[in-house]
This record gives structure tokens, C-alpha cells and sequence, in this order.
């Protein structure tokens, strides 16, 4: 940790890589999610609506962004032809499989040696 303050410049880097590649991470769940049933949408759009859609999730409304998440699925992939169902569904898919990765971190952290304050 002492690294990160000692050099800023490494801290930046870090955090920008950070968001990269939970953007890019989420969109590739939410394009391969949607393979799977037959959801037949282009990986752009993936690209295009999942960095506007973590967006709206972070508004505090809602516990999780559960509701507005399965309302912005369903609005955005509304114009790809994309029935309702089918968004929503996604959405829900995507946000079990979301939490199940989140699972593994509360399998790993308490390991002695990926604990931060282990010494």
C-alpha cells in the first residue's frame, strides 16, 4: 500500500486499469449471457450500452440497482429488437452471475495470505 502513495502516478494507473477492466469484464458477461438463450445483438452494442447502464445502476435509488438495472436492459435493447422479456431476463441473469462472482472474493479474502492486514 505504501507503494500507491509514494507513487501517485502507479495509483492512477491502477484505479484507470481498475474501471477498464470491470467495464470491459461486465460487458463480455452481459454478451455472452446473452449468446447463450439467442439474444441476437452485435458485441457493439454491448459495448455501447453496458458502460451507460453500470452508470445508472450507481444511482443510490434502489438496493443493489436492482429495478433500474432490469429498466435500463429493458429500454436499451428495446431498439435492437430485443423483446422485454428477454432484456429483463438477461438483466437478472446477469446480475446472479455478478453476485456469484462477487462470491468467490468472500472465499478468497479471509485467506491469511491475501489478507491485508496479515503480517
Amino acid at each position: 500500500m505504501t507503494a500507491y502513495a509514494v507513487h501517485p502516478r502507479t495509483s492512477r494507473h491502477a484505479f484507470l486499469l481498475a474501471i477498464l477492466s470491470n467495464i470491459v469484464g461486465q460487458m463480455l458477461v452481459a454478451w455472452a449471457l446473452g449468446a447463450g438463450p439467442g439474444i441476437e445483438v452485435p458485441a457493439a452494442c454491448h459495448f455501447v450500452t453496458m458502460p451507460l447502464i453500470i452508470l445508472i445502476t450507481l444511482v443510490p435509488v434502489t438496493l443493489n440497482g436492482i429495478g433500474l438495472r432490469e429498466a435500463a436492459f429493458a429500454c436499451f435493447y428495446a431498439g435492437t429488437g430485443v423483446s422485454t422479456d428477454a432484456a429483463i431476463s438477461l438483466s437478472l441473469t446477469f446480475t446472479g452471475v455478478m453476485i456469484l462472482l462477487s462470491l468467490i472474493g468472500r472465499v478468497v479474502f479471509p485467506l491469511p495470505r491475501y489478507s491485508l492486514f496479515h503480517r
